[in-house]
């Protein structure tokens, strides 16, 4: 059986991705991917990875509760402002 990939799939049956959707899930990937590197080299807070890599606090929010649910971060401790310092996950 021959495997295709997700664009031979979608070719074959002829299925169009709205460009507006493919747009925002370029952007979440890459919002992720600026989260991850942010985190690598230690565990950060929310506020101190938006403002390393210039996101709002809303989106990094949501990217970091998205990479939690999905086990890629894990909070390490609280610091005494009250926020979870995250990292990737071992």
């Amino acid at each position: 059986m021959t495997k295709l990939t997700a664009q031979e799939l979608r070719d074959i049956l002829n299925i169009k991705i709205p460009e507006r959707l493919a747009k925002i899930s370029k952007e979440q990937a890459t919002a992720r991917t600026k989260i991850i590197s942010a985190i690598s080299d230690k565990p950060k807070t929310i506020p101190e990875i938006s403002q390393e890599i210039k996101m709002p606090v809303e989106k990094v929010t949501w990217n970091i509760m998205t990479l939690y649910r999905y086990g890629v971060v894990e909070p390490v401790d609280k610091t005494d402002e009250g926020y979870y310092r995250y990292r990737m996950r071992k």
